[in-house]
C-alpha cells in the first residue's frame, strides 16, 4: 500500500537472476555441463572464470556497443548470435567452431535451470503481493531457461507472465525491451508499474529511463552510483510485504 492506503501500483515487474533466484549456482552447474561435453574436467576455478567472462559480455551487448555481421537480421539470429559466441571467445585457445557454439550454448541453455537456489523469501513474498497485484518476469536470460527455473523454484503460479531478451529481440535496458514488456502487460499507465531488481543499469535504470518507478533490491548494501536514483531500496525481499 502506498499514498495513505491506496493501492498505487497493479503491475509488479520482477528481474529474476540476482532477484528472485540465485544464478550463480545454475550457471556454473550448467557450465560444467558444457565442459563435460568438450571433454574437459569440470573445476571451480574454470567456472569462476566462465562467471566473470559471462558477466563483462553480457555487459557489453547490454551497452549497445556490440556490433552484429550483416547476415544477423532477425531477432532469432541476434540471439543465437549473442548467446553462442560467448563460447566460441572464452574457448579461444581450445578453438571451437560457430556451430559447435551453437550446440554448447543449447546444453548451456538446457541445464540452466536445473540447479536451482531460490532468493530467501521468494516464494513467501510472491504469494503474499499475488493477492492484490498481477506479477510479471522481465530478464535478459534465455526464455526456456527462465520458465524452467520459475518451475524448479516453485514461483511459476505467481506469475502473469514472462518477457525474456529473446522474446523482445534485445535486452533490457533498451526501450525496446521496455515497450514489448508494457505490450505484453496490455499497456498500463506508467505510475501503476514498479520495476524490481537488483541490475544497477538493466533493471533500475532502465527503469527511470522508460519513466517508471522502480525498486532496488540490494541485498548486500552496496553504494547506489550517483546517477542511480530507485523510488525505493529493499535489503530483503520480506520488505516488500511491508513497503507494498
Amino acid at each position: 500500500m502506498s499514498n495513505g492506503g491506496i493501492m498505487k501500483y497493479k503491475k509488479l515487474i520482477f528481474d529474476l537472476d540476482g532477484t528472485l533466484v540465485s544464478d550463480r549456482e545454475s550457471m556454473k552447474y550448467a557450465f560444467c555441463c558444457v565442459l563435460k561435453e568438450l571433454g574437459i574436467t569440470p573445476s571451480m576455478d574454470l567456472a569462476l572464470e566462465w562467471l566473470k567472462f559471462d558477466d563483462a559480455y553480457w555487459h557489453e551487448i547490454e551497452s549497445g556497443r556490440t556490433v552484429f555481421p550483416e547476415y544477423v537480421q532477425t531477432k532469432e539470429d541476434r540471439r543465437v548470435y549473442a548467446q553462442s559466441m560467448r563460447f566460441v571467445l572464452f574457448f579461444e585457445s581450445f578453438p571451437i567452431s560457430f556451430e559447435q557454439a551453437i550446440h554448447f550454448n543449447d546444453v548451456y541453455c538446457e541445464n540452466l535451470g536445473m540447479n536451482i537456489v531460490p532468493i530467501l523469501g521468494a516464494e513467501e513474498v510472491l504469494c503474499f503481493l499475488k493477492e492484490n497485484y498481477e506479477i510479471y518476469i522481465a530478464t535478459n536470460g534465455p526464455r526456456r531457461s527462465a520458465l524452467k527455473k520459475l518451475e524448479n523454484a516453485n514461483l511459476s503460479s505467481y506469475i502473469s507472465g514472462v518477457l525474456s531478451s529473446e522474446d523482445a529481440g534485445i535486452t533490457k535496458p533498451s526501450k525496446i525491451f521496455f515497450d514489448s514488456l508494457f505490450q505484453m502487460m496490455h499497456y498500463p499507465n506508467k505510475e501503476e508499474a514498479l520495476m524490481i531488481g537488483d541490475g544497477i543499469t538493466t533493471d533500475i535504470l532502465g527503469g527511470m529511463q522508460y519513466g517508471i518507478d522502480t525498486c532496488l533490491f540490494n541485498p548486500n548494501n552496496n553504494q547506489i552510483p550517483i546517477d542511480c536514483k530507485p523510488t525505493m531500496s529493499v535489503q530483503s525481499l520480506l520488505e516488500l510485504k511491508r513497503k507494498l
